[in-house]
Formats: C-alpha cells, sequence, structure tokens
C-alpha cells in the first residue's frame, strides 16, 4: 500500500457553523420575535469575525459558512434594529 496520495484534511472550524446558525436564526427571527433577531445578529456576528480569524491564523475550513454567517447576522441585526425601533420607539 502506499499512503503517499492520502490527503490530509483540515478540521472545520467549529465558530464558523454556529456564527452560520446564529445569523440563519437572527434571518428567521425577523418574521418570528424581532427583538431576538437582534440579539442573534450581534452574538453571529461576533463569533463570525472570531471565526474569520481563527479560520485565516490556523487555516481551518469553513470560510464560506462564517462568511454566510456574518452576512446573514448582519441583515438580521439591522433590520431586527430598525423593526424594533419603529414598534416600540415610534
Amino acid at each position: 500500500m502506499n499512503d503517499t496520495n492520502t490527503a490530509v484534511k483540515q478540521p472545520s472550524s467549529i465558530k464558523a457553523i454556529i456564527s452560520l446558525v446564529l445569523g440563519f436564526d437572527a434571518f428567521i427571527f425577523l418574521v418570528i420575535l424581532f427583538p431576538f433577531s437582534l440579539i442573534f445578529g450581534i452574538i453571529g456576528l461576533w463569533v463570525g469575525i472570531k471565526a474569520l480569524k481563527d479560520i485565516k491564523n490556523n487555516h481551518y475550513r469553513g470560510r464560506k459558512a462564517a462568511l454566510a454567517g456574518v452576512i446573514f447576522s448582519l441583515i438580521g441585526m439591522i433590520t431586527g434594529a430598525v423593526i424594533t425601533f419603529n414598534v416600540f420607539i415610534l
């Protein structure tokens, strides 16, 4: 057996997956419970940025998941803040 052709897979970033789930939750909560989308968006954005730094420094996989988590988190956070402001303040 020749083991030189076997490629070593790099581990996936758990933070990237958590960011994607939190960002998706922030996006979904816009319809159901919009104040929670702001909270999930902030946490998802923070975890996503930490995941992107870990991926860059430690060469983990999951850059696309982390980017999607950051984008979903931003959309959920900004839209949730606008809706919350319009409902409770105006």
